[in-house]
């Protein structure tokens, strides 16, 4: 399951509690308004989520292009509200196409794929470069399991409500682990949105403590690269 974010278009901020993510304001969106739902000085939160830990607010903005001004996909909206219960500062990126970039960045950042990995009834959330391979050993050793394995489109959708390609730990239905490779733990990072219409981009490290995310080296080592068979997963 990768994320693919297209071309860029205008983008948008969510900035929850913590204020704009880096020092830089937001190129102005013409036309745009507030995703509905969130209002500024509250923190919007779908049904069952976790009470927000303080204060905070809720400013996301899309490109009126997506679609009608104030319709945008209700998968967007929830993870513009998991974000700001979470604290979590996120500028939403239009984006156009149906594939990734080929430079493999959204908005100056480079693109984080989510693979969902199945541990018997269990599931993790594994960010990784686009286009990298991460070592299932070092996964396997980080995890304590002598086996993992990759669900099924539906299972994958089950667990985390997003389709494949727009998968993220940002809004999805339950709060499954979370692992990040060290290749992604700096700087700013793009991530799926839970919509194809857009990729949200976050700073790491306020990612990480967010979703309590562990951080760790899971590259592939050299000698290995291409050798992980199947059944090793």
């Amino acid at each position: 399951m990768t994320q693919r974010p297209g071309g860029e278009t205008s983008p948008g901020r969510s900035a929850c509690g913590r204020g704009a993510l880096g020092a830089v304001p937001p190129p102005a969106v013409l036309g745009a308004a507030p995703i509905p739902g969130t209002v500024p000085g509250t923190a919007a939160a779908p049904a069952g989520a976790r009470p927000a830990p303080g204060p905070a607010t809720s400013v996301a903005r899309m490109s009126e292009t997506v679609g009608p001004q104030n319709t945008y996909p209700s998968e967007v909206e929830r993870a513009a509200a998991d974000a700001a219960a979470r604290g979590l500062a996120v500028d939403f990126v239009a984006r156009e196409g149906s594939g990734p970039p080929a430079d493999g960045m959204v908005g100056g950042a480079p693109i984080a794929k989510t693979v969902v990995v199945q541990l018997g009834g269990e599931f993790a959330l594994v960010l990784a470069p686009l286009a990298a391979q991460f070592s299932w050993p070092k996964l396997r050793a980080l995890l304590g399991v002598n086996r993992v394995s990759l669900p099924d489109a539906a299972a994958a959708f089950e667990a985390t409500g997003y389709e494949r390609g727009t998968i993220s730990p940002v809004g999805a239905r339950s709060a499954w682990p979370v692992y990040l490779d060290t290749a992604l733990a700096a700087g700013r990072i793009a991530l799926g949105s839970g919509s194809h219409a857009f990729a949200a981009l976050v700073d790491a490290a306020e990612f990480a403590a967010a979703y309590d995310a562990v951080v760790a080296d899971l590259s592939v080592d050299p000698s290995a690269a291409g050798s992980t068979p199947a059944a090793a997963k």
